[in-house]
C-alpha cells in the first residue's frame, strides 16, 4: 500500500534528534532503525526506536499511511536535517522506499523491512540488581543534629546548631 504524509521539517528533526540522538562527526556504519507509525484519528506519526520502543516521540501530520514503515534513522535525520525548519515536507511511502518531497524535489531512501520481516518490538529485560520497592527508614525523632549534617541533596544548609561550635554550648 502507498501513502503520503505532510509534516513540519522543523517538527521532525526535532523528533529524529529525541529518537536517532544527536548528530555525529563521524557517523556509525551500523544502521538504527526506526518505526514510523500514523494514526489517522489524532493526525500524529510516531516515530519510535524500533528495537525496544525507549524512545517515542510525537509528530502532527495529515495524510494517508500503511500501518508501520521501519527505515534507518540516521539517514533520514541526516536528510532531513537540510530542510528548513519552518516548511513543510512530504512523506511519500512505496514498496521499497520512502520519498522526501520537497518543492520540486525528490529524494528516496530504502526501507528496511521490503526484503526482510519487519522488526517486532521487544520490552527491554528489567535489570537484576534492582530487588523490588526501596525501602525508607523512619527518621529518628530525638536525633541530635551533626555538625556536618546535610539534607537529602549536596548542598550544605545552614542550620542554626552551626552557628555555634561546640565549646560555646
Amino acid at each position: 500500500m502507498q501513502g503520503l504524509v505532510h509534516v513540519g521539517a522543523g517538527a521532525l528533526d526535532a523528533a529524529l534528534a529525541v529518537v536517532v540522538g544527536r548528530r555525529m562527526a563521524k557517523p556509525s556504519r551500523r544502521p538504527l532503525i526506526v518505526s514510523l507509525v500514523y494514526d489517522d484519528r489524532a493526525r500524529e506519526l510516531t516515530v519510535s526506536e524500533a528495537r525496544h520502543g525507549t524512545r517515542r516521540h510525537l509528530v502532527a501530520a495529515r495524510g494517508v499511511w500503511p500501518d508501520m514503515v521501519q527505515m534507518d534513522g540516521r539517514r533520514l535525520q541526516a536528510l532531513i536535517a537540510k530542510y528548513p525548519a519552518e516548511e513543510g515536507i512530504g512523506l511519500m511511502v512505496e514498496a521499497r522506499e520512502v520519498t522526501v518531497l520537497f518543492g520540486k524535489s525528490r529524494i528516496a531512501l530504502p526501507r528496511t523491512d521490503h526484503d526482510r520481516p519487519a522488526i517486532k518490538e521487544k520490552p527491554l529485560k528489567p535489570d537484576p540488581r534492582h530487588r523490588g520497592k526501596v525501602e525508607m527508614l523512619p527518621d529518628p525523632a530525638g536525633k541530635r543534629v551533626a555538625l556536618g549534617d546535610t539534607w537529602l541533596f549536596s548542598a550544605r544548609v545552614p542550620m542554626p546548631q552551626h552557628r555555634t561550635g561546640k565549646k560555646d554550648r
